[in-house]
């Protein structure tokens, strides 16, 4: 008969590679549900501000800052940007008229005079 008893290191050894194992399985699985789930992930089809969903964010951030805000944008000079719209503009041109103290600056990476 054979004597199938571990010594002690040996059960630790065996117990931490189960314990490892788990974790890693606990953990892709987590991955995969993540990325899965469609509200957690986030991904761009296009890296511009052309939309409406932008513009209306936008003018939303705008009235809901109270004395500075900063505007950095990459690089997207395109017709549709979001800094071109005229809704942007006049509110741009509302929120400085109403708010004399209210400062503002505008990194655009691109030659247009907005």
């Amino acid at each position: 008969m054979l004597n199938t008893t571990l010594s002690a290191p040996a059960l630790i050894i065996l117990y931490g590679a189960l314990f490892a194992w788990i974790v890693f399985c606990a953990c892709s699985i987590v991955r995969r549900l993540y990325k899965a789930w469609p509200f957690l992930y986030v991904s761009a089809t296009n890296a511009t501000n052309d939309n409406d969903k932008a513009v209306q964010h936008f003018i939303g951030l705008l009235d809901e800052a109270n004395e500075k805000m900063t505007i950095y944008d990459d690089g997207n000079d395109m017709d549709g940007s979001a800094y071109k719209d005229t809704r942007v503009i006049d509110a741009v041109r509302r929120k400085l008229d109403q708010n004399p103290d209210f400062e503002m600056q505008c990194f655009f990476n691109y030659a247009d005079n907005l």
